[in-house]
């Protein structure tokens, strides 16, 4: 059993063109992963306990007020896109004046911090379906705390394992030592691990770090439904420091290595001929998901996603994302299919009847180009494998784009519908539809269509 986690931006706006290449490379591991044989559990994290939420919260409640005509400030910290707005204008609708005048702001944060964040996440949901992309659990971080300490009993185990103590870390970098008061602090023995120093697993006022909430959400994926064989976060290349102590406190946790496995992606640079494209108003100071999936659709996004080898940076030119010639990779892999479905529409018309590889002789296939297709098709059990084991999900689609390369170069080369040699034309038609079968697949795993014509 893999539970993969990815996605899990903070529910406090529009999914970004940077967020969606985490959802579509992390998808297509969950596909990878089924096809070998994983049970795979897939989870967005819904981070909704922290001060990020609360200054949704106030963002929101500001903009409520403006629509009344109040004067309100939108917090330091807060957000500003248009959508913002929109949420403002469903509370009023749904809420009247209610929340007007009279609330603290721990009564807004309190009261209306479930209402902002499920209406975030119902812009982020949306993105995630136009790319059909589900989740079969989105976890609330703030959920989990409330039902108990979650952080308690994996810092317990750990103790147990003598893997924490108590102790003083060093002054920060580039801060004067005499400015500097020392505290006790819970610890992970980083340093075990080949850290510079130990990890603080609860800040000096008591509550949790990000790394001590990290331990507590991945010890929680461990618990659940009867254990899980391997754990996979897709996160972003910056966040490298953060997750490689995870690692080794999981690897403390349950005694082996290779219990969760970070899966980095690179950032995304998108652009339109060449030139950077306008932040979106609505969105706030990003380039919102939706707005890409409008202009070049789900196959040419997710497509290109896969172009590059996951960790590295992504250059995404919206204005090639839709081009219609051999130069635009998924029209190259997709024109392919169409081109073997326009040559199966013409066998019907020609009323040659179609045999499987096992009833024709493909010993006639004798020419470069067939044979090339042949071994490109030997190739993806091996290719589906290998990416796989390794997470290098860019080779679905790098294969797809070898197997449509062959075939084109067959296609050209050859007359596929041949009345007055019949076997030789069974025999070709025969390994077309095998070449087909395997480009849908191969497609479908990069969460790709396969259009009948274009």
């Amino acid at each position: 059993k893999a539970l993969v986690e990815f996605v899990s931006i903070n529910p406090t706006g529009p999914i970004h063109v940077g967020h969606g290449r985490n959802a579509v490379v992390g998808d297509t591991l969950c596909r990878l992963l089924e096809k070998t044989g994983w049970q795979v559990y897939r989870e967005y994290l819904v981070n909704d306990f922290g001060n990020q939420i609360k200054s949704l919260a106030l963002s929101v409640h500001a903009r409520y007020r403006q629509l009344f005509g109040d004067e309100a400030a939108i917090p330091a910290d807060g957000y500003v896109g248009d959508y913002i707005i929109e949420i403002a204008e469903k509370l009023k609708e749904k809420d009247g004046d209610k929340w007007r005048d009279g609330h603290s702001d721990d009564d807004i944060c309190k009261n209306l911090r479930k209402f902002c964040v499920d209406a975030c996440m119902s812009m982020i949901q949306k993105d995630l379906e136009v790319m059909g992309i589900h989740f079969h659990r989105f976890h609330s971080e703030y959920e989990m705390h409330e039902k108990g300490d979650p952080l308690a009993e994996a810092v317990r185990r750990l103790e147990e394992k003598g893997e924490v103590f108590k102790g003083k870390l060093p002054p920060p970098k580039g801060k004067e030592a005499e400015n500097y008061v020392a505290e006790e602090l819970t610890l992970f023995k980083a340093t075990k691990y080949g850290a510079e120093q130990d990890k603080p697993i609860y800040n000096r006022r008591g509550e949790p770090t990000y790394f001590g909430q990290d331990i507590a959400y991945h010890n929680d994926k461990l618990q659940r439904d009867g254990g899980q064989d391997w754990l996979i976060t897709v996160v972003a290349i910056q966040q490298t420091g953060n997750f490689v102590p995870l690692v080794w406190a999981l690897e403390a946790l349950t005694g082996k290595k290779g219990s969760l496995t970070p899966f980095y992606h690179g950032m995304v640079k998108t652009l339109r001929d060449g030139q950077p494209v306008k932040l979106s108003k609505r969105a706030g100071n990003i380039v919102a998901l939706a707005d890409v999936l409008e202009e070049v659709g789900s196959d040419a996004y997710r497509f290109h996603m896969l172009l590059r080898k996951a960790d590295t940076e992504l250059v995404f030119d919206l204005a090639k994302a839709v081009e219609k010639n051999n130069e635009n990779p998924v029209f190259y892999a997709q024109y392919a299919h169409a081109r073997m479905c326009a040559v199966k529409r013409q066998q019907i018309e020609l009323g040659i009847e179609e045999q499987t590889p096992e009833e024709g002789d493909l010993t006639l296939l004798t020419s470069d180009p067939a044979r090339a297709v042949m071994k490109t098709l030997c190739r993806y059990p091996m290719m589906i494998e290998r990416a796989a084991r390794t997470q290098e999900v860019h080779r679905v689609a790098f294969y797809a784009l070898d197997l449509a390369a062959d075939f084109h170069s067959w296609y050209n080369a050859e007359k596929f519908l041949d009345a007055g040699n019949l076997p030789l034309t069974q025999a070709r038609l025969a390994l077309m539809e095998a070449t087909r079968i395997v480009l849908v697949d191969a497609l479908a795993l990069a969460g790709v269509g396969a259009p009948e014509s274009m």
